[in-house]
C-alpha cells in the first residue's frame, strides 16, 4: 500500500492500477462525491447555513393541519367542497335547459295559435 506515484515518474512496464480520478493528479480534479457529502451533513455550503431561523406564530401541530387543507377556501369563499360546486353547475345547467325547452315550447304554442287566428280570419281557408 504505497503511495500514488504518477506514471512519468514510474519506471518504465508499471503495472499497477490507477483510478479515473487520480489519473489527472488531485490538485486538478473537483471534490469527490465523499467530500461534498461530508461538506453537505456538516453545513458548510452556503445554501445550508444562509437560512434564517424565524419563529412561527399559530396554531401547532394537528391544528395548522387544518389550516393547511382549507386552500381550497381561497378560490371558492363559500367554502363548498369541489363536489358540491360541480352538482350546483350541473343543477343549474339543467334548470336552464329545462327553461330554455319551456321557452321553445311555449314559441311553438304561440305560433301555432297566431297561425289558427290568421287561418279563421282568411276566408279562403276558412270554407
Amino acid at each position: 500500500a504505497s503511495a500514488y506515484v504518477p506514471p512519468a515518474a514510474r519506471k518504465a512496464g508499471g503495472g499497477a492500477y490507477v483510478p479515473p480520478g487520480a489519473r489527472r493528479g488531485a490538485a486538478t480534479g473537483g471534490t469527490s462525491l465523499a467530500e461534498r457529502m461530508r461538506q453537505e451533513r456538516e453545513g458548510s455550503s452556503a445554501a445550508v447555513s444562509a437560512k434564517k431561523v424565524t419563529k412561527k406564530v399559530g396554531p401547532v401541530g394537528a391544528a395548522s393541519v387544518v389550516a393547511a387543507t382549507d386552500a381550497s377556501s381561497i378560490n371558492n369563499p363559500d367554502g363548498k367542497s369541489k363536489n358540491a360546486i360541480r352538482r350546483e353547475k350541473q343543477r343549474l345547467a339543467k334548470e336552464k335547459a329545462e327553461r330554455e325547452a319551456a321557452e321553445a315550447e311555449r314559441r311553438k304554442k304561440d305560433e301555432e295559435a297566431a297561425r289558427a287566428q290568421a287561418n279563421m280570419a282568411d276566408p279562403e281557408k276558412r270554407a
